[in-house]
């Protein structure tokens, strides 16, 4: 470098040859720092990265789509309350349709796929909810053609002119597909009661009103209505009044973008990665200022002497400061670039396998101006840190002092003539003088590994929850192989119906009733689940394990709901039932039960049924059925006239596992990269000090007849014990970090358990050891190379 500058006539000042000089003799120390702030750089890039994208291309769509505010679903509204209700103060616009469940037989599928129809306005797209149609066209006002879901369709082979069969409220008929479309009501569209999207068992398409209100019986009707609010209006206002008119229709459940599933899947994803970005990228610039707070502390006690001399001629304190941070920046600098790069192509691959779950128009990755300036700030405040905190010692003194040689390390305190360090042999000694008279940077030094440590333990901690959440809901809890969900609530004769099905060895009913349920000043709009006595396909436990029965009086809780709601056991909670005799009433909490999806409210079913006001109703059936007649019923269910939606608990599970399956290899490799890198960084640059610091102190000890083994050991056998030390600290930080992460990423949603299976330990332990070895390898090179002429001669 320093002779292409003088090739082309450039005259660099004298600092500035020596921070060349600097760069090219610590060329791996440079590469270990930089490497760390690569691995910061990019995870900030990546995940703050894609939320931004995620976040722009979602308000984009909604704006485009005109995406409602407020969706106000009841029984049957009648024209003129529309009309009302488009009146009120802050509507910018109210739109009714008519929204039902449906089934399809698809061929190749044995099970009944579950779909959901909405109406179009006559001849034209809705004014809310604007479709974005991506081949064909919208159906004839005055046909019973329709625009199915692009992301279903493409799962199918399907396409503009081809037919499917399909059950409307009990009628099964051949409809013809115009269109493929998407929709921003359905950016993340899952199967009812199901986490995962699954667009081969899951489809929503869209038919003239006129067809969908014949075919639900609901001519001159409607059961939803879509709001759009003026800016600034009160939302609160809004669904309040819209309550108050619907209450007689079915309705009172107005709820806004907060509680849309869709919406709400989103949201949760960003809060996720907030977490992620917010608290990994600040661990990785912990470790690069620690490790520039090393390398520039050795560099300046060794050119202890020269900052002398430099202050001798005049330099001043801030210039030779200046000098030193420029050397850190440069390093940094490199790490940030590779990071920017790094990061941006790795937030391109994120928000690729975001595009298969997530159903936008388009989706690229933009991380914006402010993600790189806020990952350079954070990069380079880390730079500063290090630095300063390694330079005021040697800043503060004054030219004389500084030019003359330091003080020979005193061990005298250190006690090691006592009897117990006399046991030991004369390596350990050594090992152990040198620990004890740093302890500081040894105490650093294992931090700095043991957040490597941490990183790995954390995040396979969080998918030991998913897999246990997932052992715990599918199999543990809900045993079930079918659920079977009903147009419109049954009578107790419907259960004698689903027991005569092919196959079916056990039928355990539900009744869900829509309610509000306040408590204080919480409040949580949910439907109470109505449980028959000897349940044995749908179970509930506490924290501790132990089933929790349905009480004949009061409810069950799921601890999500305690949460949100701010009650324990014994306290009560103000029920307002949206069905029935709309009865208000105060029952007590009974039991809280672990439940990690969703949030649950369960009742006798009797007092459930006296409560309404509507006697013994069934919203649903779990069935235990054998494997050998499963096809037989889910062909049977196919025809069955009452039926609205058909889950598989084994296929449930399947998509989930898949899921998992899919992503886990890409996010092992990211986690097992990155904490490698901190545990690579901070042993080799912990080993390259001490070689340096204690070169004429091993070379001495080759003359005296130390083997390279000997030398070695004392050597890497420090930090042999750091490491040793550093695991169960990582072990235990990663475990708290665990913890921290998934309380930040729970929602009503979902909820990741706290779990860490022992492998995790172990896989962790196995990768920091091996990124210990090579750096371990690395130095003993040097000690194998060692000059032992020069070496003694060295002097710090």
């Amino acid at each position: 470098m320093i002779a292409l500058l003088a090739r082309l006539g450039l005259k660099p000042r004298p600092l500035t040859l020596k921070l060349i000089r600097m760069l090219g003799s610590m060329r791996l120390q440079v590469l270990a720092v930089s490497l760390v702030v690569t691995a910061g750089t990019a995870v900030h890039v990546m995940m703050n990265g894609v939320v931004n994208s995620l976040f722009i291309t979602r308000d984009t769509y909604y704006a485009e789509a005109m995406m409602a505010h407020l969706w106000a679903p009841a029984v049957r509204i009648p024209g003129g309350i529309v009309e009302t209700l488009a009146r009120h103060p802050g509507v910018a616009r109210a739109e009714p349709r008519i929204a039902a469940a449906a089934i399809l037989d698809m061929p190749g599928e044995t099970a009944p796929v579950k779909a959901r129809v909405i109406s179009l306005p006559e001849g034209r797209q809705p004014f809310i909810n604007r479709l974005h149609l991506t081949g064909g066209h919208l159906p004839d006002a005055h046909t019973d053609d329709l625009v199915i879901a692009d992301e279903f369709a493409e799962a199918h082979g399907l396409k503009p002119g081809d037919t499917i069969e399909a059950v409307l409220y009990g009628a099964k008929k051949r409809f013809r597909i115009t269109g493929t479309a998407l929709s921003a009501e359905f950016i993340y569209a899952i199967p009812p009661g199901e986490l995962i999207p699954d667009p081969r068992r899951f489809a929503v398409f869209w038919m003239p009103e006129r067809a969908v209100s014949r075919a639900f019986k609901m001519e001159g009707a409607y059961n939803e209505i879509l709001f759009r609010l003026m800016p600034g209006a009160m939302e609160a206002d809004v669904k309040a009044a819209a309550d108050r008119l619907l209450l007689p229709y079915g309705g009172g459940n107005t709820y806004g973008r907060d509680t849309q599933l869709s919406n709400q899947f989103i949201e949760s994803e960003f809060q996720q990665l907030n977490v992620t970005g917010g608290i990994i990228p600040p661990i990785f610039m912990g470790v690069a200022a620690y490790l520039l707070n090393i390398v520039v502390s050795r560099i300046t006690d060794q050119e202890r002497g020269q900052i002398g001399l430099m202050k001798a001629f005049g330099y001043t304190d801030a210039a030779i400061a200046r000098h030193y941070l420029i050397f850190a920046y440069a390093m940094v600098a490199l790490g940030v670039a590779a990071g920017f790069i790094v990061g941006t192509r790795m937030g391109g691959g994120l928000a690729e396998i975001y595009r298969a779950y997530y159903q936008f128009p388009s989706l690229e990755f933009t991380a914006g101006l402010p993600v790189y300036l806020q990952g350079l700030g954070l990069a380079f405040l880390a730079a500063t840190v290090g630095v300063f905190i390694a330079m005021r010692r040697v800043i503060a003194l004054r030219p004389a002092v500084a030019m003359s040689p330091p003080a020979p390390t005193d061990y005298s305190h250190l006690r090691l003539d006592s009897p117990l360090f006399a046991r030991l042999d004369q390596g350990l000694r050594l090992i152990l003088r040198h620990l004890v008279r740093w302890p500081v940077r040894s105490a650093l030094t294992c931090l700095g590994i043991a957040l490597g440590m941490t990183i790995m333990v954390a995040a396979h901690s969080m998918f030991d929850g998913v897999n246990f959440m997932m052992q715990l809901q599918f199999q543990s809890l809900n045993r079930q192989d079918v659920t079977v969900g009903f147009i419109e609530d049954q009578g107790e004769g419907i259960v004698h119906e689903m027991a005569a099905l092919p196959g079916v060895q056990r039928v355990e009913p539900f009744y869900a009733a829509p309610a509000i349920l306040k408590a204080g000043t919480y409040e949580r709009a949910l439907s109470l689940t109505g449980r028959w006595p000897d349940t044995k396909l749908s179970l509930m436990e506490n924290e501790a394990g132990e089933a929790v029965p349905v009480p004949p009086h009061g409810l069950a809780i799921s601890a999500s709901l305690s949460e949100r709601l701010q009650v324990g056991v014994g306290d009560t909670i103000h029920v307002e039932f949206r069905t029935g005799a709309r009865k208000r009433v105060d029952l007590p909490v009974v039991h809280i039960f672990t439940t990690y999806i969703g949030l649950s409210a369960l009742i006798d079913h009797n007092e459930l049924a006296a409560l309404t006001g509507l006697g013994p109703r069934v919203s649903g059936v779990h069935l235990e059925v054998d494997p050998a007649r499963m096809d037989d019923l889910y062909a049977a269910l196919k025809k069955a006239p009452k039926v609205a939606a058909v889950t598989s608990n084994a296929n449930a599970y399947a998509v989930m596992r898949a899921m998992m399956d899919e992503n886990l290899n890409t996010m092992n490799l990211f986690n097992t990269a990155f904490a490698s890198l901190i545990a690579f960084g901070v042993v080799f640059s912990s080993a390259r000090i001490s070689f340096a610091e204690r070169v004429r102190e091993i070379a001495t000890l080759r003359v005296l007849g130390f083997s390279r083994a000997d030398v070695n050991l004392v050597l890497l056998g420090e930090l042999g014990i750091l490491i040793f030390l550093a695991l169960p600290l990582g072990g235990f930080m990663g475990r708290q970090l665990a913890g921290m992460l998934a309380a930040k990423m729970s929602s009503e949603l979902f909820r990741v358990p706290e779990v860490t299976a022992p492998w995790t330990y172990g896989y962790a332990t196995l990768i920091i050891v091996i990124a210990a070895a090579i750096s371990g390898w690395m130095v003993m090179k040097q000690v194998r190379t060692l000059d032992l002429v020069s070496a003694l001669k060295y002097s710090d």
